[in-house]
């Protein structure tokens, strides 16, 4: 590992110059430094705002439990792995579990010290690692307490080298995953799935396999589908959509649809 080193680092400082690259943000560049504990926590808080939903139907819908959010989680109750990874799947946010097993590994790597003696110096736990491979779900503060550890025990160019091995290793796992369905939209009793009546701004785009800029772009020029202004949001009826793609429609390349309807 060592002598992979240089191009590990490379890595690092091309994906720091791509940042288009969702993978080279700050909770990369800041391995050990952010809480996965406080960023669920800020996350969540962060999508309920933005999307105007409350806490028990986001607790309802995610995870069955309606008092999730307000009597759990933001009372600081500890939260498990795999709970956070549904949450987090659910915003399409990064999932804690992959990012916090690769980061295990390039330090295991890296340092050479054994998976048994991490677990027994960071959490008293000889068996955590093995545990963890197996599928365990630690509580997210443990996580937290042994990612605080491996940054008090690695040098600063050997932590550059653990970030770069966790960044290319994200990025392979998001090139080889299929690709995600659109996040949902909150109209009235949940979330409404395959093509709701009421689509945001990426949703509609997908559906009209346009992207998202030259929808934005035509609600400018007025050269796209009717849309609703609900406050500071942007909605689109399925409706209004399916409507002008078929205004859009030619019978011959001299057609410029301006008889349709006549």
């Amino acid at each position: 590992m060592r002598n992979l080193l240089p191009r590990l680092l490379d890595v690092l400082m091309f994906g720091a110059m791509t940042r288009r690259n969702p993978f080279c943000d700050p909770q990369f560049e800041r391995l050990f430094e952010a809480s996965f504990d406080e960023t669920l926590r800020r996350s969540v808080g962060a999508y309920l705002k933005r999307e105007g939903i409350s806490a028990s139907r986001f607790g309802r819908t995610v995870l069955g439990d309606p008092g999730f959010v307000k009597n759990g989680l933001m009372k600081g109750r500890p939260v498990k792995l795999h709970t956070a990874d549904r949450i987090r799947d659910f915003m399409h946010e990064t999932p804690f579990g992959p990012l916090f097993g690769f980061e295990i590994e390039a330090f295991i790597s890296l340092t050479g010290l054994k998976p048994w003696s991490l677990g027994e110096q960071s959490v008293s736990q000889p068996e955590f690692v093995a545990r963890l491979r197996r599928g365990a779900s630690p509580y997210l503060t443990t996580l937290d307490r042994v990612r605080g550890w491996m940054r008090t025990h690695v040098r600063p160019a050997e932590r550059r080298a653990i970030v770069a091995a966790v960044v290319e290793a994200m990025a392979l796992r998001a090139a080889a995953a299929p690709a995600r369905a659109p996040m949902p939209v909150w109209h009235g009793g949940g979330a409404i799935k395959d093509h709701p009546k009421f689509m945001d701004t990426e949703e509609a785009a997908a559906f009209l396999e346009l992207s998202h800029r030259t929808l934005e772009r035509y609600r400018i020029t007025g050269e796209g589908p009717r849309f609703l202004k609900i406050g500071r949001w942007v909605r689109y009826l399925k409706s209004d959509l399916v409507d002008w793609l078929d205004s859009r429609g030619r019978i011959s390349t001299s057609d410029d649809g301006s008889d349709r309807g006549s």
